[in-house]
């Protein structure tokens, strides 16, 4: 079945001081080279900045930086893209070369939900196909909306929502009693929705077996270079002027 996933990264200031960002950037480097090994015309992806200081997005949408449009099959195009993004953007945040975002920018993750719901009704219109948004957010309160608002933007999402919990781990508390605040409510209320730490997204992955090494036949002998290969000879290699040997 086609599939479409979405990825929006939270690059406000104190995920980057956290080094949140970066654990993101690993998690995504892993899934979007799987997805460039599989080259699959039905696996569509894209990657949207939330709360980021500069802004491009189809709606204008102040605090939304969109990476990557809608695309399949991935490539190391779009896998590179997305990474140098966000590698350039978080060493600009501490080197101090883009300010911090402020006022709406500063945000703007419903926005950005939004934004990349919108994108995608309008990309695949009614098309059948399995779709989900992954963000990524140490903010659990990220979300400055009332109960009833968050029924709304529910039904507003076409998508499901798979909530990557950044914030630092608590390990002596089980992932149920945790409180995701508003976001915890939204993941209830949106359909095929669910919640994950980053650090268990990244011990997955670095647990998995390594790909099967397939043998390969090597030569052995004697290489002649330059020998007449139609003419059967047993004249000694060293005596055929017309060829290099290689042992």
């Amino acid at each position: 079945m086609a599939e479409c996933s979405g990825f929006i990264v939270d690059v406000s200031p104190q995920m980057v001081q956290h080094d949140n960002v970066s654990k993101v950037q690993a998690y995504l480097e892993y899934s979007l080279l799987e997805k460039c090994k599989r080259k699959r015309k039905t696996d569509w992806i894209s990657c949207y900045l939330a709360n980021c200081a500069i802004s491009k997005n189809s709606q204008s949408i102040d605090g939304v930086f969109q990476v990557q449009d809608w695309v399949a099959p991935v490539t190391m195009t779009e896998t590179l893209r997305v990474l140098r993004q966000l590698q350039s953007y978080s060493q600009d945040l501490r080197d101090g070369n883009v300010t911090n975002p402020s006022g709406a920018a500063s945000s703007s993750m419903v926005q950005c939900l939004l934004v990349s719901s919108l994108d995608c009704r309008d990309h695949f219109h009614v098309r059948k196909m399995r779709r989900q948004l992954v963000v990524f957010t140490d903010d659990m309160e990220g979300l400055d909306l009332s109960s009833e608002e968050v029924g709304v933007l529910a039904e507003e999402l076409n998508l499901s929502i798979v909530l990557v919990d950044c914030r630092m781990e608590d390990h002596g508390r089980s992932p149920t009693s945790l409180d995701y605040g508003v976001w915890g409510n939204l993941v209830d209320v949106v359909e095929g929705s669910r919640i994950y730490h980053i650090n268990d997204l990244l011990r997955e992955i670095s647990s998995l077996p390594a790909g099967v090494v397939r043998p390969v036949m090597v030569f052995s002998g004697e290489l002649r270079l330059g020998a007449d290969v139609a003419v059967h000879t047993d004249q000694d290699s060293q005596d055929d002027e017309h060829s290099l040997t290689i042992k």
